[in-house]
């Protein structure tokens, strides 16, 4: 990846920062309504697992903490925006609000658990045209208790469906420890339908950029569904201010950081002040 390259993906990573930021001022201000999820600190897993996608053939299958997927995929502020804001252009016509995202092959809600089910049938439907395509199905670590999703895995493992189960793993469900609420192994719930399962910790964009592209060349070539446990810590409350965790953050959470590290700060600086430019034209 070369530099041209690289401050392309920094500024859609820090775009799509600045843009969560600034929903807890258009909230108060009453330009936007009802509830959001926002997905600081996890905005690397977002841009890293959707940049090698055709992003006209692939799916993106998201939950309720949807923003940077669909930003980072779909890469229009505009129609997101609108959508919070209810109007007609609105990425879902101003019905769905923040959670309910339909916009031609990205699809999300907030019913957690349902959305591989809807991965599942898509991905049927690539693998019985034949097409060398693959659904992209964004889950939290909190989702792994309705029943649903381990009728979909078994299916998907059965037909050989080309889904990627990325599991956003921050060790919280809203409120609730994951330990608390989650027996065993995720990598192994996963393996036991014989899915082929990768677990990653990191935040650095770029480095997962090189694990991604031959995760989705491994679906797309094989059509056979994997999972990847991606460990990368939310650093916002749940949804405005139901944070109750007693969160410790190190500097390999925050992935500002490693833009920084990799452009420079001269040039991170320059960068930063663009994307912030965007969404603050984009949000007055």
């Amino acid at each position: 990846m070369n530099l041209i390259q690289k401050k392309k993906i920094a500024e859609s990573l820090l775009k799509i920062r600045f843009f969560e930021e600034k929903l807890d001022f258009l909230f108060q201000k009453q330009k936007i309504f009802g509830t959001f999820h926002r997905c600081i600190g996890q905005e690397a897993t977002a841009i890293s697992f959707t940049h090698f996608l055709d992003k006209n053939e692939d799916y993106v299958i998201s939950n309720h903490r949807n923003h940077g997927h669909y930003l980072a995929f779909k890469n229009n502020y505009n129609a997101l925006l609108n959508e919070l804001k209810g109007e007609d252009n609105g990425a879902s016509g101003g019905k769905g609000g923040s959670q309910v995202i339909c916009d031609n092959n990205f699809l999300s809600n907030g019913i957690l658990g349902s959305t591989v089910a809807l991965a599942a049938g898509i991905a049927f439907g690539i693998k019985q045209d034949r097409r060398k395509n693959c659904v992209m199905c964004f889950m939290g670590d909190g989702a792994l208790g309705p029943g649903i999703v381990y009728e979909t895995l078994n299916i998907s493992s059965l037909f050989n469906l080309p889904i990627i189960f990325v599991v956003e793993k921050n060790d919280v469900a809203q409120t609730s420890a994951i330990k608390d609420i989650t027996a065993g192994s995720i990598e192994e719930r996963f393996k036991s339908f014989n899915i082929k399962t990768e677990k990653i910790k990191s935040s650095d964009v770029f480095f997962l950029l090189k694990k991604t592209k031959k995760i989705i060349e491994f679906a797309k070539k094989n059509s056979k569904p994997m999972a990847v446990i991606i460990e990368a810590k939310r650093l916002c409350a749940h949804s405005k201010g139901d944070d109750y965790r007693n969160l410790k953050i190190s500097t390999n959470d925050e992935p500002l950081y490693f833009l920084k590290k990799e452009l420079g700060l001269k040039e991170f600086s320059k960068i930063k002040d663009k994307a912030k430019e965007y969404v603050n034209n984009l949000a007055r």
